[in-house]
């Protein structure tokens, strides 16, 4: 499961609703092979790399979620939990290179370096019958 989440974009509320709804192992199973088939929504990752660095760069104060929607109108179009989501996945595939901190998100690295590294997680990271969903997820 825990290997699903970053693709799949399982969350802390997906989970509490497993351990709330599901007692048994096949209940378990049902509920892992259900996030299994989840559509993957891929996210713009790019977008969101690009955009948090040009406000690092480019403004005195430290890029919160809110400065991000205003700036991209990719961004704009996602609910604030969504990006977050997203960031917190970025965090845990490519640890090191993006932070979210409460509101604020940054990147230590140009885009360009974040996703490669990226890439390149998804490529030798991964065991092999979950690599498929990364690359979906995070080409």
């Amino acid at each position: 499961m825990l290997l699903l989440s970053a693709p799949k974009q399982v969350g802390l509320a997906d989970m509490e609703e497993m351990f709330n709804s599901c007692f048994t192992v096949i209940e378990t199973s049902e509920w892992i092979e259900k996030i299994n088939k989840k559509e993957i929504k891929k996210g713009p990752i790019k977008e969101l790399a690009e955009t948090v660095y040009l406000l690092q760069k480019n403004d005195r104060e430290p890029p919160e979620i809110a400065a991000l929607r205003q700036k991209n109108h990719v961004l704009g179009a996602m609910l604030k939990e969504d990006i977050k989501m997203l960031v917190t996945t970025m965090e845990s595939l490519v640890p090191g290179f993006m932070t979210l901190e409460g509101e604020i998100v940054s990147i230590s690295v140009k885009p360009q370096k974040f996703l490669e590294a990226v890439q390149a997680s998804t490529n030798t990271d991964i065991p092999t019958e979950f690599r498929e969903a990364y690359q979906r997820a995070f080409e």
